[in-house]
Order: C-alpha cells, then structure tokens, then sequence
C-alpha cells in the first residue's frame, strides 16, 4: 500500500515538473525517453515513447547516450561514502546530483568560432519523508513542507554558464540536498529535462534589446553632446571672466581718474574762489583810486595823503593783477587736465564695448553672447551716463572758458580806448603816480585830469574782472558738482562691477566644475555603460540567439536529422535507497 502511495506521489510530482518545463505547443511528434540510473547515477536502461499527430504511440528500449547525464554523489558529515555504507546512518547528509550536457556545437558568432550547447532546463524533485529528516534544503530550488513529507525541487541549467560566457552569474549545472538524518533512506530522485526554454513571447525580449543596442548609440552620442557643449560654456565663462577683468582694470583706472579729476578740481575751485574774492579786492582799490584821484582833483591841499593812498592802492592793483593771472593760467590747465581724463574714461569705456562686440562676432554660443550683450548694455549705459556729465562738462567748461575770456579781457583789454584792459589802467596808474613823484604837485595839478581818466578806467576794468570772476565762480561750481556726480557714478559703477566680477568668477568656477563633473560622468558612467551593452552585453545577446536556434533544432532525440517539427523531453529516475535492502539498489 505504501509503494502505492508513493508512487502515486511521484506520478503528480513528475506531472508537476512538466508542468513547469513543457510549453503549450502542438507538435507533429512527441518524444519522451524514460531513462532508469542507479544510485550514482549511471544509466541502465532507456525507453523512448514516440506519439505522433495522428494519435499513434510506439515504444523502443535504446542503448544511446542521453545529451544529459547526471553523477550523484553522498557526503555524512562533510565525508564523502558510498551507498552501502551511507544507507541507515544518522547526521548531516549532503546530496549533490552533477549534470554534464554532450550537445556540444563550434558556431561562428561576430566572426570567431564559440562552443554553445544546446540549452536544456533540468528540473529534478524528489519526496523525503519528515519522520527521519528535518532541516532539509536545496540549492537554486523550492522546499515544500506539507507535514508529513518535503518535495524538494531543484533546477540546473549545464553547459549555459560556458555557452553564454558570463563570469559572474552563476547559473548551476548540479542540484545540491542537504538534510539531518537520523536513518538515512531516499526514495527515487526524478530529473526532467528538455530543451524548450523560451516561449514565443519571451524571444520578443530579443527584439527589444535589438531597440535598446541603437537607443545606447543615441545615449552615448547626446552625452558627448552634452559634454562638448559644458566645455564650450566653460570656455565661454572663462572668455567672460577674463572680460570682466579686463573692464574691472578700466573702471578702476575710470574711478581713479574721476577720484583725481574731483580732487583737482577742488584746488581749482578753490583758487576760483580765492579770484572772485581777489577781485572783488580788486574792485574796491580801484574804487578807492577813483575816488581818491577825484578828491586830489578837487582839492590838492590833500594831494599828499591822497597820494599815498593812491600809492598804496596801485600797488594792491599790481599784486591783484598778478594773482589774476595765476589764477587765469591755474584755472585754464586745470579745465584741460579734466577734459583729458574723461576723454580718456570715455575712450577706454568705447574700446571694452568694441572688444565685447568682436567677441560677440567670434562665438556662436548662445549664452556666452547673452552674457556679452548684458555686459554691453550695462558698459553702454555707463558711457552714455559719462558722455552726458561730458556734456554737462563742456558746456561748464564753456561757461568757464567765457568766464576766463572775460578776466583775460578785463586784465588785458580788448585794444580799444573804452576797454584798455586793466593792465593797461594799472600802468598808467603807476605812469601817473610816477609823473606826480617826477614833476611834484604843480605837474600833478595839470596831470590830474589823466589820473583821474585812469583810475575810472582801472575801475571800469575791476567791475569787468569781477563779472568775469563771478560767473568764472559760478560755473566753477557747476563743474565740481558735475565731477563729484562723476566720482559717485564711478564709484558705483565700480562697485556694481566689482560683483559683476565676483559673479563672473562663480560663473567660470561652476562651469569648470559642471564640465569636470560631466567628463567624469561621460567616461566613468556612461561610457563604461554603453561599451558593456554595445561589448559584452550585444555578445550575450547574440550567443542567446544562438542558443535559442540549437533549442528550436533539437526536435528528437532517435532522429536528430529529421526535420518535423516535434517536442523531446527526458525523465531520468534514480533508484531508491533502502536500509533494510542494505543498500541493494530498487529495480535490479
């Protein structure tokens, strides 16, 4: 009863198995080879059921070598023994079943000849009772307990490993069982095998990673791509770093020239003011000569002290005149120095925009010449704000320069008798006062009608120095205020591209990072990547075809050259150890 019982078992384990390895197709011709082996797995007896299309079945026993043999052997204890001896002990028993595959074929694959095998999926099961063992595993399989017993079930895959030519996937060609025994008996070992082991659906797989080989093409070509264009902006970055630099040493030079400009100018200002208020001095001595020459006139009992003090006030004319001129010839360099320095802001600012402009012409990258326009404009508008204050400048400096014709024109005189110049009043003034000295009171009494011409001419021309003084003043304040706008504009300016500069630097400092960043990700990740697929991964690809072919070609095992189209599977059953057959081996 109980060999009944375990039979019937083995029956659904072995309907199981096909279950799990036969596809559902319909085929011409179906083999089946039975093959019994002992204990150790050598076989001693094949039978090859045959079942055609139309309903026909034949049996044949053969003496011919299965593609697929196994080799069992039995370790106790991590000791390697035989049946007979191995047969009702107790322990660790380790049971490992080796498979060899013989279909052995040289194909051509990408030109180099390669030894594949056909592929044959091994199942092998069998049932150990739960009353003697416990603890039982196998390798690359499934363990099921139901109580009583345990169906252990195992897969190999010989000969794949070497036809696919992978080194660091293990895809076993051997079953290994271990279990704790306390009276070691095994029932028969089942081992199914076929060669069937895609279905149609799964061969699709292949297609697709056909697809997937020309998608890593495009991947590896956007990557290069994408790492030639950070190079160019690290380039452009540093093309614009180096810009900014340049016209950060201009605005600098800008900045010290407007700094030095509003100094200056200050001293002249200054010494404007100091001529007005001279001027104005001037004015009044020559007021005082005026009147003083009158008063000689109406009355030469005073002429003494009055001469004195017409005395003393030429000479103040004298030295006021000299000061005026200083004054004109300080005033009229300084104007110059500071034309030149905004000439020279404005020069400088016009060849960074046209160097901008060229770079602009040279390159083709979009954001490189986004960077340089934004650069220009703000380069613009700094000269726009600088021709403006020049603007303002030139018309200051024209009011100045009207301002300083007109004391030149006081001091000097145009040439004629109504504005003989103030030089000219103050010489005949000293003629005058000299005369008197000369010829004494009695020549001054008739002389007095030139001195007192002289004095209203020499004062007629102080009132004319002081207008021009004035207005000399006047626009003299203009120009500072227009120079300390100039000074604040610059400052700012500077500062502005100060972080202009400080952000270009960021700017250049990221992009080399993003270009470094990128190179290591193009040769360390996706290059790497793409040379696997495109390498080892086409060749993989390319022995599986291969091995899908030799599957699809083994259509029968007693007639390997016929072409029908027919579906072979191998069930090898290992005999049973039993104790108290002392290890004869069931079935001989």
């Amino acid at each position: 009863m109980n060999k009944i019982k375990s039979k019937l078992i083995a029956g659904g384990l072995l309907v199981s198995f096909l279950a799990y390895t036969s596809p559902v197709l319909a085929y011409a011709k179906d083999e089946t080879v039975y093959s019994k082996v002992n204990t150790e797995g050598e076989t001693y007896k094949t039978i090859v059921s045959t079942q055609l299309e139309d309903g026909t079945q034949t049996q044949e026993e053969t003496d011919k070598e299965l593609p697929i043999t196994c080799d069992i052997k039995y370790t106790l204890n991590g000791k390697e023994m035989s049946v007979e001896e191995l047969a009702g002990k107790s322990g660790k028993v380790t049971i490992e079943i080796t498979y060899t595959n013989h279909e052995k074929h040289v194909v051509a694959i990408n030109g180099v000849n390669t030894t594949l095998y056909t592929p044959f999926a091994v199942a092998t099961g069998v049932i150990i009772n739960n009353e003697n063992n416990k603890n039982i595993t196998v390798s690359k399989g499934r363990v099921i307990n139901d109580g009583t017993k345990t169906i252990v079930v195992g897969m190999a895959m010989p000969g794949i490993q070497e036809s696919l030519g992978l080194s660091k996937v293990n895809l076993p060609d051997s079953v290994k069982i271990t279990m704790e025994t306390t009276n070691f008996e095994l029932s028969n070992i089942f081992t199914i095998a076929t060669p069937k082991l895609l279905e149609d659906d799964d061969k699709k797989l292949l297609e697709e990673i056909d697809e997937i080989y020309n998608k890593v093409n495009t991947l590896q070509s956007s990557s290069n791509q994408i790492e030639e264009g950070a190079n160019e902006l690290k380039e452009g970055t540093t093309t614009y770093y180096e810009k900014s630099q340049e016209f950060n040493k201009a605005m600098n030079q800008v900045q010290k020239g407007a700094n030095s400009a509003n100094t200056e100018y200050s001293k002249l200002n200054q010494g404007i003011a100091t001529l007005s208020a001279n001027s104005g001095m001037l004015n009044n001595g020559a007021k005082q000569v005026s009147e003083g020459m009158t008063a000689v006139q109406s009355g030469l009992q005073t002429i003494s002290t009055k001469l004195e003090q017409l005395e003393a006030g030429s000479q103040s004319v004298a030295t006021g005149v000299k000061q005026v001129e200083q004054g004109v010839t300080v005033a009229q360099n300084a104007a110059k120095d500071v034309t030149t320095k905004v000439l020279t802001a404005k020069a400088t600012l016009q060849a960074t925009i046209q160097a901008n402009e060229q770079a602009i012409k040279d390159t083709t990258d979009v954001d490189k010449i986004a960077m340089l326009q934004a650069n220009n404009e703000a380069l613009k508008q700094s000269l726009q704000a600088l021709e403006s204050l020049s603007d303002d400048q030139t018309s200051s400096l024209a009011i100045l320069n009207g301002s300083i014709t007109q004391v030149k024109t006081g001091i000097e005189g145009n040439g004629t008798a109504q504005n003989p110049g103030l030089t000219v009043g103050a010489q005949t003034v000293s003629q005058g006062i000299s005369q008197v000295k000369k010829d004494g009171i009695d020549t001054l009494a008739s002389q007095s009608t030139k001195l007192v011409n002289g004095s209203k001419e020499l004062y007629n021309g102080t009132k004319t120095l002081k207008q021009g003084t004035t207005a000399l003043e006047n626009g003299s304040s203009q120009m500072q205020a227009g120079l300390s706008s100039l000074q604040s504009g610059t400052t700012q300016l500077l500062q502005a591209n100060n972080q202009l500069t400080d952000g270009a630097k960021t700017l250049k400092t990221g992009a080399t990072t993003l270009a470094n960043g990128i190179h290591t990700f193009n040769e360390e990740g996706i290059r790497p990547i793409c040379n696997y697929i495109n390498g080892d991964l086409r060749n993989l690809t390319n022995r599986a075809e291969k091995l899908i072919e030799l599957s699809e070609d083994y259509q029968s095992f007693m007639n390997p050259e016929e072409e029908e189209n027919g579906e072979v599977k191998f069930i090898i059953m290992s005999d049973s150890i039993k104790k108290e057959k002392e290890g004869k081996k069931e079935g001989e």
